[in-house]
């Protein structure tokens, strides 16, 4: 699950390090997720704002499509 959350190879085995080490390790392993979890949350707002931008572009397109006349011509 780790890898799905795009967490790099190192960091996980850090985790997996730490999680050998039981108990003596959770406030590590909680700060290691909590850092990676702030990473993941400013790359979901980037790609957030990604999809806002290409969202613009299609409507905008969408829309010029729409007005098109037949044979290609677009009304002044």
């Amino acid at each position: 699950m780790l890898r799905r959350t795009g967490m790099p190879i190192e960091q996980m085995r850090a985790f997996v390090a730490l999680e050998r080490e039981g108990q003596a390790s959770f406030g590590a392993r909680y700060e290691l997720l909590a850092a990676h979890r702030q990473d993941l949350m400013a790359r979901l707002a980037e790609l957030e704002g990604h999809l806002t931008y290409l969202d613009e572009k299609v409507r905008s397109y969408w829309e010029l499509e729409q007005r098109r006349e037949p044979g290609g011509a677009t009304p002044a």
